[in-house]
């Protein structure tokens, strides 16, 4: 059947928490969406997965536990490979519809389980082994509710906001608000230099710490580089590694200041988290929620501990700044979102590190992935002549979509035939690579003893890559240490990541804890 939509939830843990009252006008509020979608030229469809005549036509097995990843991970492959949409949306938050959790076991590392979407967005079955999603290939995206919470009016409003969304002109998104601790700085012009083709407007915290203009929150593209904590609704700045961190932007500084169509990517630290905010202590709620709350209708942000350098590019950077570029093309959010993983994983290093694996694993789209916030522009023949004047616009975008969805799937099978990712391994540095490393360690101040090295599983390596010499997976290997900073407010972490192969020292990065 030719569907390019699926909204997916859970119908009983939607009813145990609105009750049949508030199920019943979400369900309303989903049949105008879908009815909005056809005018749009999209066939859409909701299933819940815990609906058994609806799993069956999908050849697919119902869930029949809500906190089961492995059942909701079958149901939704089941629906992909019965449907084959475009677009996949997650209906809810993560009680509803629950994140995949994976241990990646980096040193210093205070996450004991990195939470996920991806694994709904990878071809690949089940499994929990991080690294064996490395490579998604469907366009997903989720609209959340707000854990916890038994009042249906938030979904409900995001959800209206889905149905009255118009794409806008490109222009709209030249100008942004960017916020950076201060001495990441460097590396935070880098990125904006790379997406907006400027760094100008840029503010440093210190001296930032709100509360901003709505001149300033109103601009339609939004970028954070700070720190972030686990549920709390701050983002915090720092002067430098040493100095105390302290709070620079928060949940209550959006409200009647964020413009409807603000699309916003945060590096910190649990960005996207979406916590509970009455339990067991009542406070604001996430800067995500609130963000979609006050009109937003993309943010791209991480569930855990995210990492970057402090004078560079890496981790966090590169999956922030790909999505605002791919969106400021003409992406839908969730192609944007798609194509800034998948660019991600193949941008340009030849071994993905630890930092990697869990910076494509944590960062999760909020928002329906179907939406494209810019306007596109009608394709033209040689003859300059638009496409809508000279065949159906609709089957002709249709039919593009389509294309993009087989290059995208492509890319992914691709993606995952030459690439790997790394896993602890039980082995430690001898003689001179020893040797060589502790002075690596020295010259950055690190301690030999908080470390960890990892390795592959695999072989994966071209004809044409061993013919000039280059390393295989298994002659390759990340010796990563950690060395942290207890903080009043926040800890930092610094990874070292020596690169090595064939018992030489390739490469030394350094990251920092967003």
């Amino acid at each position: 059947m030719n569907i390019d939509k699926i909204i997916v939830s859970n119908r009983s843990s939607l009813q145990k928490k609105y009750g049949a009252a508030g199920l019943k006008k979400i369900q309303a509020a989903i049949r105008q969406l879908i009815n909005t979608d056809a005018a749009r030229n999209l066939k859409t469809i909701l299933v819940f997965i815990d609906d058994a005549v609806a799993m069956k036509k999908a050849k697919g097995r119902s869930v029949f536990d809500p906190t089961d990843t492995e059942q909701i991970k079958n149901a939704i492959d089941s629906l992909y490979d019965s449907y084959t949409p475009d677009y996949i949306m997650l209906l809810g938050s993560q009680d509803i519809i629950p994140h995949c959790q994976f241990r990646i076991p980096i040193p210093g590392d205070d996450d004991t389980f990195t939470l996920s979407d991806v694994p709904y967005a990878c071809h690949k079955p089940f499994s929990r082994i991080a690294g064996d999603f490395i490579a998604p290939g469907r366009v997903l995206g989720r609209l959340p509710d707000i854990t916890g919470d038994n009042d249906p009016s938030y979904i409900i409003h995001l959800i209206q906001n889905s149905i009255k969304w118009k794409p806008l002109q490109a222009a709209k998104y030249e100008k942004y608000f960017a916020l950076s601790v201060k001495w990441w700085q460097k590396s935070t012009r880098t990125s904006l230099d790379n997406t907006f083709q400027n760094n100008s407007s840029l503010k440093l915290s210190p001296p930032a710490k709100g509360s901003f203009k709505k001149s300033e929150l109103g601009l339609m593209a939004h970028f954070f580089n700070c720190h972030g904590a686990s549920r709390t609704s701050e983002f915090y700045g720092q002067d430098n590694e040493n100095s105390n961190a302290f709070a620079c932007f928060n949940s209550g500084m959006l409200k009647n200041k964020v413009s409807y169509g603000n699309v916003t990517a945060a590096e910190c630290c649990y960005g996207a988290l979406l916590y509970n905010p009455n339990r067991p202590d009542k406070i604001d709620r996430p800067i995500c929620n609130t963000y979609l709350q006050n009109n937003a209708i993309g943010y791209v942000g991480s569930t855990t501990i995210a990492y970057g350098p402090a004078d560079s590019l890496g981790g966090a950077d590169y999956m922030t700044q790909y999505f605002l570029i791919a969106i400021r093309k003409g992406a839908s959010i969730g192609r944007a979102m798609l194509e800034a993983q998948q660019r991600f994983v193949e941008k340009g290093d030849v071994k993905m590190d630890p930092a990697d694996l869990k910076t494509i694993i944590q960062f999760i789209l909020l928002g329906d992935p179907s939406l494209s916030p810019v306007e596109g522009t009608p394709k033209t023949t040689p003859g300059k002549t638009a496409v809508k004047k000279i065949m159906n616009q609709e089957i002709h975008d249709t039919n593009e979509r389509k294309e993009r969805r087989v290059k995208l799937i492509e890319k992914s099978i691709l993606i995952n035939c030459v690439n790997d990712a790394p896993v602890k391994v039980k082995t430690t540095a001898k003689g001179t690579l020893k040797k060589e490393i502790g002075k690596v360690l020295k010259n950055f101040k690190f301690k030999d003893h908080d470390g960890a090295v990892f390795g592959f599983r695999k072989e994966k390596l071209s004809k044409a890559a061993k013919s000039v010499g280059l390393p295989s997976s298994k002659d390759c290997r990340f010796h990563v240490y950690s060395k942290k900073n207890i903080g009043d407010i926040i800890d930092s972490n610094r990874l070292l990541v020596i690169k090595e192969a064939n018992n030489k020292i390739m490469e030394v990065k350094e990251y920092v804890r967003r």
